[in-house]
């Protein structure tokens, strides 16, 4: 890991800065290319936790990047509806934003999967939570907060093409290739990261973080962990 260059006092607060209007965004006529990033600032270890976070990506380069998706969507299914299916827990705060950047009439819909073992690495996933409604000849895309092994993308592309829609996409915020275990792919992609563990914006690590603002790279020092 690169040595962290900045330090600061958690929480990391800057001050809020406007976000364009889809109106105001370029064509996507234009290349649209996942970002880069390596970590930018360190924090000191959290409070009570034993936990070390570096910022990888900050709430501002978040809601850049998430503008761009939402115009690229938008052009993409001009005139259309789409439905929304965020893969739970972890995708919730990223479905959120990013409808909000979409300029059509969109609809929600949630799925959970949990993976045996609790190990992604497992390949053996189960289904939680379905979605609710139909899916037939409608305008899908999943929306995951990190595609990683591709495992439990996999899983999911197939269980949810089998409903037949009109087309199926799938919008991740981050994109780890270095975890791949099988191919899979994202059509909007956020920012690819390196192989180390991540949390804040909606990732978690034991139910924690999943409220930080940032995506941050994790050391844990805790006992058992």
């Amino acid at each position: 890991m690169r040595k962290p260059f900045k330090s600061e006092t958690w929480p990391y607060s800057p001050k809020p800065t406007a976000q364009p209007s889809v109106k105001q965004c370029p064509s996507t006529k234009q290349s649209f290319e996942p970002t880069t990033l390596r970590p930018l600032m360190y924090h000191p270890i959290v409070q009570g936790t034993g936990d070390k976070l570096t910022v990888l990506i900050t709430r501002e380069q978040i809601a850049a990047k998430v503008v761009e998706m939402g115009v690229r969507i938008t052009t993409d299914f001009a005139g259309q509806s789409v439905v929304l299916i965020g893969v739970l827990r972890g995708a919730a705060i990223f479905l959120a934003d990013l409808a909000r950047q979409i300029d059509l009439d969109v609809s929600f819909d949630f799925i959970a999967v949990s993976s045996y073992g609790n190990s992604k690495q497992s390949g053996e996933i189960k289904l939680i939570k379905d979605v609710d409604d139909s899916l037939e000849g409608r305008n899908v895309i999943l929306v995951e907060d990190i595609l990683d092994t591709g495992i439990t993308l996999t899983y999911i592309r197939k269980l949810l093409l089998a409903r037949q829609p009109r087309a199926f996409k799938v919008a991740a915020l981050l994109d780890k290739v270095a975890a791949r275990k099988v191919p899979a792919q994202a059509d909007y992609v956020g920012f690819q990261i390196p192989d180390q563990f991540v949390v804040g914006y909606g990732l978690d690590f034991g139910q924690r973080y999943r409220n930080l603002p940032h995506v941050c790279i994790m050391e844990t020092h805790s006992d058992g962990n």
